[in-house]
């Protein structure tokens, strides 16, 4: 007979693993009730809240169009507008209200499922008798909202902080002259974000209470049990930082720092026997080098090919309310970033873009459709994936370099790349003051917006503004309907994008905070105009015109590019070659998801 250890088994990996996966499921079957219940509550009191607000917008677009001036003191008159007030704030607390006993009840059910599954890990990897937690006594230490808590200050501050946020919108928007369906969109995405993140919370609490009762039992027998192994899933919604802590070994005295809503979870080992399958970075060489671009975007991938370990790709990030957190390395960081050059500030602070002298700066294209267009006689096509281009006021250099400009996109993605993307978007010679040009949009009830036209408003740079408005248009449309258009600009990661798509556009945007023109425009801007140019779809388009200039090598349109990346203002809307070759990789790789370029 062999001898062995009583108090351990002879191979517990396979078995505990498969244990682990079961667990996870029966975790997320057990979250589900909880996050229905708060979908309900959501869509009762939502409904109620966009109702009122489609009154006071009608209210406001009727005043408009017999010619009342629609500012704060005609606002601050209408009894719609206080009654939305009242309405958001009671409602949104009624949610928290409701949000909060959900995720307490779930909290104490995913407690005793942690204690349950704990004990079922410490049987496969010890043999004979060990010491159980009752379940009552982890239930009685579990609980996120104790008055003073931070998670009670923040539901607690829900319905009086939406109907402050709705008081700022409003104000903002009426003095700016914003539309007031753009105000409803506003404020609803304002809401929505409520709700994502309250089903953030009650996810990322109920695996916090249920690892609570894990490692209380792991605890409770710490003569045996030694610590801990961090298990991530290993399937494609595996974030990098899970892979990277994945095979870590920790002591007892620690919390699993994570991130919000990880699914990872914590294999026990005894001081004598592991149940080693590897780390995550082991796991991730074995996967083709597709999926291993998709997990960890271009960048980081060339580092970790490079010899850098996946677990130095991440941090832990002190915090004082919520405790350590994993997170990934910025890349600036990662790669050693020089410090921003020093530039010469703007005139003034927060003086338009838009006045500044030759050549003026493209401020607000596609935001706003207040734009005069000049009547065509007639539209030709360009015969180029079907665009059509409106040559009435245009003379024929502008006409020229228009065609060509659309011939190099088509040049660069190849056959059935921007082809399959082609509408007959007419790119028309319009009037819009302070704009090199400008995509246009659509509204129609029940089915949103669809682009009807880009716009040429000036001779200056012709090539560069068109490559510049398509890049907007293939952003609006790459997570919508195909050639009819989307629901909003992929590169704000709309909801429903994939993981592995978010992977792409996140790793786009690092590499765009990576640079010194973006760290320029961030400490030297103000207001709407910092916030303008560092969104992302502004960020992707200039990212897209910059690489059709790259990619196609047209002596035009570099130049035109380059007067842009030498003038005394509006140096930062271009990047230099140096500062945009990851940003040229992540565009790449963008529109290689999206089937765009071969």
């Amino acid at each position: 007979m062999q001898w062995r250890f009583p108090w351990f088994k002879t191979d517990p990996t396979e078995n505990i693993y498969r244990a682990v996966a079961k667990h996870r499921r029966d975790l997320l079957a057990s979250e589900k009730t909880a996050v229905q219940t708060m979908a309900r509550t959501w869509a009762a009191v939502h409904q109620d809240t966009t109702d009122r607000l489609a009154d006071l917008t009608r209210r406001m677009a009727q005043a408009e169009a017999s010619g009342v001036e629609v500012g704060r003191s005609w606002l601050y008159q209408q009894e719609r507008y206080q009654n939305l007030l009242t309405t958001i704030e009671r409602n949104m607390s009624a949610y928290a209200r409701t949000a909060t006993e959900v995720i307490a009840a779930q909290q104490a059910a995913s407690a005793s499922l942690g204690v349950i599954h704990g004990q079922k890990l410490i049987g496969l990897v010890v043999q004979g008798d060990f010491r159980r937690v009752p379940v009552e006594a982890v239930r009685n230490v579990v609980g996120a909202f104790r008055d003073g808590s931070p998670l009670a200050s923040l539901f607690e501050g829900i319905g009086p902080g939406m109907a402050a946020k709705a008081q700022d919108v409003f104000a903002q928007s009426v003095a700016a002259g914003v539309n007031p369906r753009a105000i409803a969109r506003r404020l609803e995405g304002e809401m929505k974000d409520i709700e994502r993140r309250s089903l953030v919370i009650a996810r990322t609490e109920s695996i916090r209470a249920y690892r609570i009762g894990q490692i209380d039992n792991y605890r409770a027998n710490d003569d045996i049990i030694a610590g801990w192994i961090w298990s991530s899933a290993r399937d494609k919604r595996t974030c990098p930082i899970c892979l990277a802590m994945d095979g870590t070994r920790h002591s007892l005295d620690e919390e699993m720092g994570t991130h919000p809503a990880c699914r990872c979870g914590q294999v026990p080992f005894t001081k004598y026997r592991t149940a080693n399958r590897g780390t995550g970075e082991d796991y991730l060489r074995t996967l083709p080098e597709t999926e291993q671009r998709e997990i960890l975007g271009p960048t980081r991938h060339q580092i970790w090919q490079g010899g850098t370990p996946l677990r130095d790709l991440v941090h832990s990030v002190p915090n004082e309310k919520w405790g350590p957190s994993q997170r990934l390395i910025p890349l600036r960081d990662l790669q050693g970033a020089p410090k921003p050059v020093s530039r010469p500030k703007a005139p003034t602070p927060t003086a338009s873009p838009a006045k500044i002298n030759t050549p003026q700066l493209n401020v607000t294209d596609g935001a706003k459709q207040t734009v005069t267009v000049v009547k065509n006689k007639k539209s030709v096509p360009a015969d180029l994936s079907g665009r059509k281009l409106s040559v009435a006021h245009m003379n024929k250099a502008l006409e020229k370099d228009l065609r060509a400009a659309l011939a190099l996109i088509d040049e660069v993605h190849g056959p059935d790349g921007a082809t399959r993307w082609g509408v007959p978007l007419p790119i028309t010679r319009a009037n819009k003051k302070g704009a090199h040009g400008y995509f246009g949009r659509t509204f129609r009830r029940g089915v949103g917006y669809t682009p009807n036209q880009i716009g040429i408003c000036t001779d200056q740079h012709p090539r560069l503004t068109l490559v510049h408005e398509m890049g907007h248009y293939f952003d609006f449309s790459m997570e919508g309907t195909g050639p009819v258009g989307g629901i909003e600009f992929a590169s704000n990661m709309p909801r429903g994008m994939t993981p592995e798509r978010k992977a792409l556009w996140n790793e786009f945007i690092d590499a765009c905070a990576d640079t010194d023109e973006l760290r320029y425009v961030k400490a030297n801007l103000r207001g709407k105009i910092r916030d303008y140019y560092a969104s992302p779809e502004e960020m992707f388009a200039r990212a897209y015109s910059q690489y059709i200039g790259v990619k196609s090598k047209d002596p035009t349109l570099l130049a035109e590019i380059e007067s842009v990346r030498t003038h005394p203002v509006a140096f930062f809307t271009q990047w230099t070659d140096q500062a945009f070759g990851p940003i040229e990789s992540a565009v790449d790789a963008i529109l290689k998801s999206y089937q765009m370029i071969k």
